[in-house]
């Protein structure tokens, strides 16, 4: 007679994760300035219909930023925030000067961009532990501009 109780508590927790991840996944991102960032999941990520990632161990993924404005811009800061459950274990990319601080990744390109153009692609390789359900936001800003953010929702799972 448990089972019955436990598949529909299991429903109910599965239920209560989507409507929270959807409601993540359909929050706007907020890119007002000139440059825009996106980020492509690389290995270890499975990227469900509701647009979270789902990752269970080791993943790797890739920062773009490009220039949108109408000058040429240089010197692009980005910040990566994820939570304390997951490390980042490496990065790599063109002239990318990274150091983990609290709370995530500070990174640095000093590249100029003229409009159009991208800045080369950051990827970074993290890993942690546990289970941990949140939103991998990225900001960056060059020349001192408005911030651009990007945020992904994902579901992090060691635990079983």
């Amino acid at each position: 007679m448990r089972r019955p109780r436990l598949m529909a508590a299991v429903a109910g927790l599965a239920l209560a994760m989507t409507t929270t991840v959807t409601a993540l996944a359909d929050a706007p991102d907020r890119q007002t300035g000139p440059v825009r960032v996106t980020l492509k999941p690389l290995s270890g990520v499975v990227v469900t219909p509701n647009r979270y990632w789902y990752i269970r161990g080791e993943f790797r993924f890739t920062v773009k930023a490009t220039d949108v404005g109408t000058e040429d811009d240089q010197n692009l800061f980005v910040f990566v925030s994820i939570p304390d459950e997951i490390r980042m274990t490496t990065f790599s990319g063109n002239r990318w000067r990274c150091e983990s601080v609290v709370g995530g990744l500070d990174c640095s390109n000093p590249d100029l961009v003229v409009p159009g153009e991208s800045w080369p692609a950051l990827t970074i390789t993290t890993r942690g532990t546990g289970y941990v359900q949140d939103t991998l936001d990225v900001y960056a800003i060059a020349n001192g501009d408005d911030w651009a953010h990007v945020g992904v929702p994902f579901v992090y799972d060691t635990s079983s």
